[in-house]
């Protein structure tokens, strides 16, 4: 295998690696990402305390109510009943009697946007619920599939690794050192074939003689016009 050869085949490996360790990175980032199921469970969770902590309130306001009413009907049967005869007396049952009315209105409308805010948790909380069980069996779903690539792309990388140390063991020194300098410089693109007296690259004119080179493939020359290493 001559010198371009290698060198060919080294950038094919080098641009496959960049692809895939990319790719992993970005597989390794979504297996560790859990922030979107993590938001709708608080937000189910949310939910379930407010619908709990609303049926606490209701109930807490409906054994007020059954009180209230009770000492309201006793207010009323001793100012009706004929026992109490005295003025000051019938006066203050009767101020206290409205009040316990007022207080029951009033916990009434309360006990009622209560139930109102129920009718709109409690379907809520069931939409939620059903929507959390779908998103975290298509969470392991996708988990899955994530972990099946993951594994994939690993191996993969092993492999180009491997063959990477073993392709340039067999290039010298100074086509090493031109190689990784115009990777670095040309975005990953450190070779251009000629075509027709042309670099497909950049379309200047290459000289008969680099030209010849870069068909024999015995040594690396660039490129008058883009520098990169020309190949047949």
């Amino acid at each position: 295998m001559n010198v371009l050869d290698l060198l060919q085949r080294l950038q094919n490996i080098d641009q496959e690696w960049n692809e895939k360790a990319k790719r992993f990175q970005a597989v390794r980032a979504l297996l560790e990402d859990e922030s979107a199921l993590a938001a709708l469970r608080q937000a189910q969770d949310e939910r379930k305390k407010e619908l709990t902590e609303a049926r606490a309130r209701l109930l807490s306001a409906e054994l007020e109510l059954e009180s209230l009413r009770t000492k309201a009907k006793e207010t009323q049967d001793a100012l009706y009943g004929g026992r109490v005869r005295s003025p000051r007396e019938v006066e203050g049952l009767r101020q206290g009697g409205e009040q316990l009315n007022r207080r029951v209105a009033d916990l009434e409308d309360r006990a009622l946007d209560i139930i109102g805010r129920l009718e709109e948790l409690e379907p809520a909380v069931a939409d939620g619920a059903r929507e959390l069980a779908e998103a975290e069996l298509r969470h392991q779903q996708e988990r899955q599939a994530l972990i099946g690539e993951y594994g994939t792309l690993r191996a993969r990388l092993r492999d180009l690794r491997a063959r990477r140390s073993e392709f340039r063991s067999q290039l010298g020194q100074p086509e090493l050192a031109l190689y990784d300098q115009l990777r670095a410089q040309k975005a990953g693109l450190a070779l251009a074939p000629v075509r027709d007296g042309l670099c497909q690259v950049c379309r200047v004119s290459v000289p008969l003689e680099k030209a010849w080179i870069a068909e024999q493939g015995t040594a690396a020359v660039t490129c008058d016009g883009c520098g990169r290493i020309l190949c047949h």
